[in-house]
């Protein structure tokens, strides 16, 4: 939990009896989440969904962006999702080996 106020530095002091607080390196946090210091890049699409959200019948709008994935959108999706994850393994492995270089 970061704090970023003196209300939520009362917030916080007002339950600290009920909680374990351990205090974190906010390098890390940073390293781990980095929309702590940026903002997050807007999803492709975000401006029409709301276009059609502001314009159109609410069942168009779900019909349209909460329909069920084609079994090829659900191959695409499982197959980037095995990417991204060997990619991520990957990156940790070789990071980890040049720390202990």
């Amino acid at each position: 939990m970061l704090i970023n106020s003196e209300k939520g530095i009362f917030l916080l002091d007002s339950c600290k009896k009920r909680l374990e607080i351990h205090e974190g390196d906010l390098e890390h946090a940073i390293k781990n989440n980095p929309c702590i210091v940026k903002p997050v890049n807007k999803p492709k699409g975000r401006d029409k969904f709301f276009d059609d959200f502001n314009s159109k019948e609410f069942s168009y709008v779900i019909k349209k962006y909460m329909s069920p994935p084609s079994f090829i959108e659900k191959q695409v999706i499982f197959a980037k999702r095995g990417i991204n994850f060997i990619r991520k393994k990957a990156k940790r492995f070789l990071s980890s080996d040049n720390n202990n270089k």
